[in-house]
């Protein structure tokens, strides 16, 4: 006699088993008429027989022994159904259950809230998809060229250190009222291991005749609640637009010098600044978002004069009264003290895709060689929408910004401005100037390829003396609408380059390559 093959229960699972590996092997036979069920082995599955491993040819084969074989005794443990719990004939009565109420069969399921009110913004920003797709198909097509040979990743090899973290870039950018502007960055983004990032630039060309910047910034410096953000930058400019004060439509420029509120002409003047900055504060985060406080000191020292470029426009002082304008003659020193408040639910700062954006300021501006100074503060609130797997994006975003005091000692270039790539496009720079801004921005974001997205957005705004100003309904202080669509080139942590073409009153035209900061912080800025 052959020795037995552990417990009777053991001995059950392995020939239950065994004979449903032989049936399973054997050809099919015409089905019997009969009113019995076949039996059903249930494994935690949909009934499936071959999901029972059949016992391997070492365990048909070997001699047997008074040990539990151990594959059997994982697969048939003290757990599992007895010999009792199988049914050879189903219950009088019994029918198959719906296919609702079957065992890992998915139906169709009812929408997801999500889905039902994002239906009316995906119907509605269906045409700027289609629009987007036939715009930036041949786009699409030098993505796939350049993600196929990993240029992106081969132009890190040589710019970037091993780590990632600090690299000497070119920048690039163009404003078609200014032309090409070229320097470099050297850059280091972990400076203390936290994030923190040191850089250090050098700006030539089409704005700037020079610049250059050096700035640290940190939000959790060397893992700390400490918030910390300090800059110098100097500017020589040699042909900033000036549009007059105020909501006009243009105008050419007379034979005498007018008052700047008199008639919006375009003209440039010339200005060298020196910019020192220094913000300390702290950091609370709770799981996704996090609250900054901080303090912030802003010193500037402007001196202003005749443009030195041949442009076409006619240089400041031959269109207006320079003495209307406080500070143009002597130039500018003012001193800007006062509390910042940041909110940040973002996923993330680049590319956001869901989550919201608040920073909101305010402080005491004081003219050196004035007798009163002025306040000055501001509020940005943006939101961004999740349309479809974080790739389709809608964000909105206004800002409101306000200056308040003596029209005598207020200079001109600490009034709020509208106008250029970060606020109203589709607008010359700094077009429109005054006590208070309002624009507001609806922007759509669709994938045109793993490393390209597209944007289609429109900006409105208006600017004024007085709240009433900005926002009544009347066509004395006309609103300014402007709408155009970018392209956004980007790697999983930054934009790498950014294009805009919008159209207002004229169209514009906007560029630049800069690895940390194109327009990235658009929404930070105030």
């Amino acid at each position: 006699m052959g020795k037995s093959i552990g417990t009777p229960r053991s001995r059950f699972g392995l020939l239950v088993a065994t004979s449903m590996f032989v049936t399973s092997t054997l050809p099919a036979q015409p089905a019997a008429t009969s009113d019995r069920t076949e039996p059903l082995l249930e494994t935690g599955d949909t009934g499936d027989a071959a999901s029972v491993t059949p016992p391997s040819p070492r365990e048909t084969s070997e001699p047997a022994s008074d040990e539990t074989d151990p594959e059997v005794e994982a697969t048939f443990s003290a757990e599992e159904l007895t010999p009792q719990d199988y049914r050879d004939v189903a219950p009088p009565g019994s029918k198959a259950p719906p296919p609702n109420r079957a065992r890992n069969v998915v139906g169709p399921s009812d929408p997801e809230p999500e889905d039902i009110y994002l239906l009316v913004p995906r119907t509605v920003l269906l045409l700027p998809r289609l629009t987007l797709d036939a715009v930036f198909f041949p786009v699409r097509g030098l993505a796939v060229l350049v993600d196929e040979y990993h240029l992106v990743e081969h132009v890190q090899d040589v710019l970037y250190n091993d780590a990632r973290t600090a690299a000497i870039v070119p920048t690039l950018g163009y404003q078609n009222e200014y032309g090409f502007t070229a320097g470099l960055k050297a850059f280091h983004d972990d400076v203390l291991g936290n994030g923190e990032e040191a850089s250090i630039s050098a700006q030539y060309g089409g704005l700037y005749q020079q610049a250059y910047k050096l700035k640290f910034e940190g939000d959790e410096v060397a893992h700390s609640p400490l918030w910390l953000q300090a800059a110098l930058r100097y500017e020589f400019k040699p042909g900033v637009l000036f549009w007059g004060i105020g909501n006009r439509s243009l105008s050419e420029a007379g034979p005498e010098p007018v008052d700047p509120r008199a008639a919006a002409i375009e003209t440039r003047y010339r200005e060298n600044r020196s910019m020192a900055s220094l913000l300390v504060g702290e950091t609370i985060r709770q799981e996704d978002q996090s609250v900054q406080l901080g303090m912030m000191g802003i010193y500037n020292r402007r001196r202003f004069g005749p443009s030195t470029r041949n442009f076409n426009e006619p240089s400041l002082e031959e269109a207006y009264d320079t003495s209307q304008l406080v500070g143009y003659d002597e130039g500018v020193d003012v001193l800007e003290l006062g509390p910042v408040v940041v909110f940040d639910s973002r996923d993330q700062r680049v590319l956001s895709s869901r989550g919201n954006y608040l920073n909101s300021f305010a402080s005491y501006g004081i003219p050196f060689g004035q007798d009163q100074g002025f306040w000055h503060y501001g509020v940005t609130a943006a939101t961004f929408i999740n349309l479809y797997k974080r790739s389709r994006v809608l964000s909105l975003r206004t800002v409101l910004e306000a200056v308040h005091g003596d029209d005598a000692e207020l200079p001109f270039t600490d009034l709020m401005r509208l106008g250029g790539a970060d606020r109203l496009r589709g607008y010359g720079s700094d077009r429109f100037r005054e006590h208070l801004s309002f624009v507001a921005t609806a922007e759509y974001r669709y994938p045109i390829h793993d490393l390209v997205a597209g944007e289609a957005f429109v900006d409105a705004g208006r600017v004024g003396p007085r709240y009433r100003d900005v926002f009544a309904l009347s066509n004395e202080n006309p609103l300014r609408v402007g709408a155009g669509l970018g392209l956004v080139v980007h790697n999983q942590e930054d934009v790498l380059f950014k294009a805009e073409a919008a159209y207002g009153d004229d169209l514009t035209l906007f560029f630049a390559t800069s690895p940390l900061e194109v327009f990235s912080e658009r929404h930070k800025r105030l």
